[in-house]
């Protein structure tokens, strides 16, 4: 299962995100990492939807969230920041889920539409990211993956894919752990993540 520690938690600093909508505020909990914008009410549907979703994720009811940022989604396909609410959803419906995988899946999915939508959304680079590099059961994702995102990252972002790449590193080197390697069929490949981490031999692709 998905720890639900997240490195840019790391040392008990706390996301506080502000949306200002129709001169209401909202002030994000503490469930909100990447604290992603909400476009603001303009009298069109889906900014409305939107908002309640932000406002379900915010107060923890993930599942809520999903049929909306579902519903946003459906009435704007173009629409990157539903895709990304999306992923985050789903990803911590996955966090308290004893059978993850499927959840995994679709924030997957739904952050790599969010990318295709918008190449420099940091949100979904980061959101992949954390999906490749924490573990589902005892397996992590896709690590060679994860390390091609932390390059595209840099491009945007250098000091957080820093962040990413430390994490990279330490995925990497919890992954040799040997009955990790067999049970989730990790395979030596000795470069993009190397090129990416320093670390001279890296963990390849899940099977």
């Amino acid at each position: 299962m998905i720890t639900g520690l997240r490195f840019l938690r790391s040392g008990g600093v706390t996301l506080a995100a502000v949306l200002v909508a129709c001169g209401l505020t909202f002030a994000a909990g503490p469930d909100v990492v990447r604290g992603t914008a909400v476009a603001p009410i303009s009298g069109n549907s889906t900014d409305s939807v939107l908002v309640r979703a932000q406002q379900a994720f915010n107060e923890g009811s993930f599942g809520r969230a999903a049929a909306l940022y579902e519903e946003a989604a459906k009435l704007q396909p173009r629409n990157g920041v539903a895709f990304d609410g999306l992923g985050r959803s789903y990803e911590r419906l996955a966090e308290t889920s004893a059978f993850p995988g499927r959840l995994v899946a679709k924030a997957r999915k739904n952050y790599q539409v969010a990318l295709n939508l918008n190449p420099q959304s940091v949100e979904a680079l980061q959101g992949l990211i954390e999906m490749h590099t924490q573990p589902v059961g005892v397996c992590y994702g896709n690590l060679n993956e994860a390390a091609l995102l932390v390059e595209q990252l840099n491009h945007i972002d250098p000091a957080l894919a820093e962040i990413n790449r430390f994490r990279l590193k330490e995925a990497v080197r919890e992954s040799r752990a040997p009955e990790i390697a067999v049970r989730c069929g990790y395979q030596v490949v000795p470069r993009t993540i190397a090129k990416v981490t320093g670390v001279g031999k890296s963990i390849g692709t899940v099977r």
